[in-house]
């Protein structure tokens, strides 16, 4: 090991040029085997789970005993109406089970709350008498609250007559805000009105077509009311993971039955996924490995007289192979530790506002398998280079360095 870092050294100090060039090839080479196998994964993903979202939207499950269903033109059972109730503390309690990806790869969430209508007595902030009151809730993870907050979808294609609706960062608190509906009086905004039990400023009032519903941030909620069922909505679809984490978590909390319609969900860890990683990987890996190897071909001839003298010196052509595997390993694994870091903090983020669904392409194992196949294929390579490269004498070798 103390020559291996004594040419590294040597490398860096006499070399500069040659050795920014290839640690500037090692970086490129690890960047474009990742976001290869991330575009290639995406265009794949992209069309199943365009596909998936159509079968996702409407897709409703309940609680407690079957009831009854709802089916689509095909047949395909979208929903479950069970006997049982759940509350939003419930809720909250099962969504905080998920890790943040899965939050973030799942679909928004619907669901209308039931109340006693007698808990929200409040004929004051209508003209022409109370209506019968109705809340629903349209939540979606953000990943920039790191916590549920709007459904963009609705607030892009929702209405208000007076004041505003609620911020992101406001939807996502537990501070009591509400929304009244289009019926209440103008001059309610600013003033606190008792809802549920408890007390909530007015920050805006809807427009003409939300007439009975009002509307407080999730977290506000709490006992005294209860979700009968809950759909997904439309802004993503579902993977297997995921879903089977929300499945788990709901057993989790619950003692009640927790009814899931039968969905065929986008199973990013199956086998033919891991085979296109190993594929696209093994392509791009071998390009980057021939890359590397003949650029350090350049470097042993670079050292003929070197390996002469250590050949002369009773140092064998294997262990001499060796001590260049090494060298070149040690850059190899510490590069791709490095930018698969920088790549996955840093670039990959970025790349989801061009790539919808690169992100889902990534995890521990894949870059693992990526590892692997990039280390093999630049150690096969580098062995073909290095031996035909030190397949001549001492002599042969010392002569060309003299010329």
């Amino acid at each position: 090991m103390k020559y291996v870092f004594i040419n590294l050294k040597n490398f860096a100090v006499k070399n500069v040029l040659i050795f920014i060039l290839f640690i500037v090839c090692a970086v490129t080479d690890v960047l474009i085997i990742l976001f290869s196998h991330g575009a290639f994964q995406n265009f794949k993903a992209s069309k199943d789970f365009e596909k998936q979202k159509k079968y996702v939207f409407n897709y409703t499950f309940s609680f407690g005993d079957i009831i009854d269903t709802q089916e689509d033109s095909d047949g395909r059972i979208l929903s479950y109406f069970g006997t049982d109730s759940i509350t939003p503390v419930q809720l909250r309690e099962v969504l905080d089970k998920l890790d943040d990806n899965s939050k973030a790869s799942m679909p928004g969430m619907y669901f209308c709350l039931m109340f006693d209508q007698d808990e929200l007595k409040i004929d004051e902030c209508f003209n022409d008498g109370q209506p019968y009151l109705m809340s629903a809730v349209r939540i979606q993870y953000d990943e920039e609250l790191n916590d549920y907050s709007l459904y963009e979808s609705y607030v892009d294609n929702m209405s208000i007559r007076k004041g505003r609706y609620f911020t992101k960062e406001e939807y996502a608190s537990d501070e009591n805000l509400v929304v009244l509906p289009s019926g209440a009086k103008d001059d309610m905004i600013g003033k606190n009105v008792e809802l549920l039990g408890k007390s909530y400023k007015v920050i805006g009032i809807f427009g003409n077509t939300v007439q009975e519903e009002f509307q407080v941030p999730f977290k506000t909620l709490g006992d005294n009311c209860t979700i009968s069922s809950i759909s997904f909505l439309d802004n993503n679809a579902l993977d297997t993971e995921s879903f089977f984490k929300l499945k788990k978590a709901f057993s989790e909390v619950l003692s009640c039955n927790v009814n899931f319609p039968p969905i065929d969900t986008v199973d990013m860890s199956e086998i033919k996924f891991y085979n296109s990683v190993i594929f696209m990987s093994v392509a791009v890996a071998i390009a980057s490995a021939i890359n590397l190897a003949m650029l350090f071909r350049y470097i042993i001839r670079s050292r003929a007289k070197q390996t002469a003298i250590f050949m002369l010196c009773g140092c064998t052509s294997n262990k001499i192979r060796r001590m260049y595997i090494a060298e070149i390993g040690m850059i190899s694994v510490t590069i791709y530790v490095i930018f698969a870091l920088v790549f996955n903090f840093a670039l990959l983020p970025k790349l989801t506002l061009f790539f919808e669904y690169i992100k889902v392409a990534y995890n521990f194992r894949v870059y693992m398998t990526i590892f692997g196949i990039y280390i093999i294929s630049i150690y096969l390579f580098l062995n073909i280079v290095i031996l035909f490269t030190n397949k001549r004498s001492p002599v042969e070798m010392m002569k060309e360095r003299g010329k």
